[in-house]
Order: structure tokens, then C-alpha cells, then sequence
């Protein structure tokens, strides 16, 4: 099992062998969250076999392991899970689901989860999605919300 950086239209995120965006359940409080029951349904873990180890490949800095509970794949003690609702490669459509709960967040090559609400905004969506108002800047266009 490898997981590489790979890039995305949030940045460069974790990815398994598939090229599938892995993602971190946090708390509001920052902390790692596990999936338990039907959760595990729409976010599948990243799984291991007995007695692999995972490599990190190109790119990537975080440190991986195995929770020998589960054989499930961690980031630095987090654990990591795919997003169903992701239908290939460098798709990233859990980005910021809140639900089972705590927040879905990509996972960066360093092993952190993606937490930046800048990271999402782009410029065909100027407020991201938070419900906040544009407003016009010196350096950015007004655009009339």
C-alpha cells in the first residue's frame, strides 16, 4: 500500500494507489475523529493487509502506520478513509462535509488535514461556499453579492 501527493484543485493532497483523494474526520476541537458504524459506509477506510507496512511515496512527509485494531492506514496518528461520493482519481467532493460528527478535510502530504477555507475558494466561487458576502477588495473584483 502507497499513498503519493498528488495534485488537486485543492493543492497537492494525499491519494491512495488509485489516485482517490484519502481524507481525516477532526472534531471542532481539532482532534482526529474515528468512523464507526454507517459511517463506514460512505467513507471507506484506507485499508492495510496483515502485516504490510504503507510507504509513503513521492511527495509525501507525514508519517504512516497501521492501527493494528483496524489494519487501517494512519497520518501521523490520524486515521485516513476514502470519500464515496468521489467518483475517480484527484476528485476531492469531501472537502469540508461536516457530518458523523466532526469535518471532512483532504489530507496534506505532511499528514495534516487540508483546514484552510482559502484553500477551497477559487475565483468562480469567491465566498467558497460559507455563507459570507463578497466584498470588493483593492486587489479583487466586486462581484455584486
Amino acid at each position: 500500500m502507497s499513498l503519493t501527493a498528488t495534485h488537486t484543485a485543492l493543492g497537492s493532497v494525499l491519494s491512495g494507489p488509485s489516485g482517490d483523494t484519502v481524507y481525516t474526520l477532526v472534531s471542532a476541537q481539532g482532534m482526529p475523529l474515528p468512523c464507526t458504524g454507517q459511517c463506514l459506509t460512505a467513507w471507506p477506510p484506507v485499508a492495510a493487509t496483515a502485516g504490510s507496512t504503507p510507504h509513503a511515496g513521492s511527495g509525501v512527509s507525514a508519517t504512516l502506520a497501521v492501527a493494528a485494531s483496524a489494519m487501517q492506514v494512519t497520518a501521523n496518528g490520524a486515521p485516513l478513509y476514502y470519500f464515496s461520493g468521489d467518483g475517480g482519481a484527484g476528485q476531492v467532493n469531501g472537502q469540508g462535509i461536516k457530518s458523523f460528527g466532526g469535518i471532512w478535510y483532504a489530507v496534506q502530504a505532511s499528514g495534516q488535514p487540508l483546514t484552510s477555507a482559502a484553500a477551497a475558494a477559487t475565483p468562480s466561487t469567491p465566498n467558497a461556499g460559507n455563507g459570507a458576502a463578497a466584498t470588493p477588495t483593492a486587489s479583487g473584483p466586486n462581484y455584486g453579492y
